[in-house]
Order: structure tokens, then sequence, then C-alpha cells
């Protein structure tokens, strides 16, 4: 277990360390969680091991959280080939092949927005796997929530 713990903790400290080193020596560092805790870890209190697992935990939890809804979402691919198929239609028709959608597509993306919905309530990406669900139907309503 010790042995995890300096591996994971080396890495940490080396991903903190580079965004240090480039602040170090005046280069552009665009905003980011690590930025953020390397300008306040004074303020914080945080020691060099602490701010580097705080930043290294936040990305991890991220990343994880990214794979498994990427993961479902090819799940849900398969399960359902024929609800993929109008969703990869409506992407090419509102977005095209030149470019990835983005939040300004939203509203006239509705199949792709009820695929991404109903792909995390069919199975939520949770800590530790444990299921929930919502206390109230969620009702889809092209560019609003309910």
């Amino acid at each position: 277990m010790q042995e995890g713990f300096a591996e994971e903790l080396a890495l940490f400290t080396s991903q903190l360390n580079v965004i240090r080193q480039n602040i170090e020596r005046g280069e552009e560092v665009p905003p980011s969680f690590g930025k953020y805790i390397i300008e306040r870890q004074e303020e914080l209190g945080l020691s060099d091991n602490e701010a580097a697992y705080l930043a290294g935990g936040m990305f991890g939890a991220g990343s994880d959280t990214t794979a498994s809804g990427i993961s479902l979402s090819v799940l849900a691919a398969t399960c359902y080939p024929q609800e993929l198929e109008r969703v990869r239609e409506e992407l090419e028709r509102v977005v095209g092949m030149e470019r990835p959608p983005t939040l300004m597509d939203e509203d006239e993306l509705p199949q792709t927005m009820a695929w991404v919905l109903e792909t995390f309530r069919w199975r939520p990406v949770t800590a530790g796997g444990l299921i929930h669900k919502s206390t109230k139907d969620i009702i889809w309503v092209r560019s609003s929530y309910h």
C-alpha cells in the first residue's frame, strides 16, 4: 500500500510541478484547478503533498467520471443502434463533419441531448457504482429541463 501511495504522490507532484515551474518562469498558464491551488497554497495552509493530492484527486475524479460516461454511451450504442443512428443523423445535419458540437448547438440537438440524459438515467455514473434515481420524472422539453 505504501508503494502505491508513493507512486501516486510522485505522479500528482510531478504534474503540479509542471504548472509551478511554468508560473516561476513567467510563462502564460491558463486557468486550471492546479494553478488555483498553487496560487493559494499558503492561504489554504496546504503542504506540497496536500496540494498535489488535492489537485490530483480532482483530476482523477473528473477523468474517471468522463471515462465511465463514454463507456456507458458506447454500451448504449451497442444495445440501441437504431437510436444511435437518429443521433448520428441529427449531429451530421446540424454540425456536419467539420467541427464538434458546442453548447450553442444544444437547442438544435434534441435527439442528442435526450441520448445523453437517457444514458445517464439508464446507468448513472456514481461513486462506488451505487445506483441512484431521480425523485421525480424528468420531462424533456426542447431547450429546457424540468
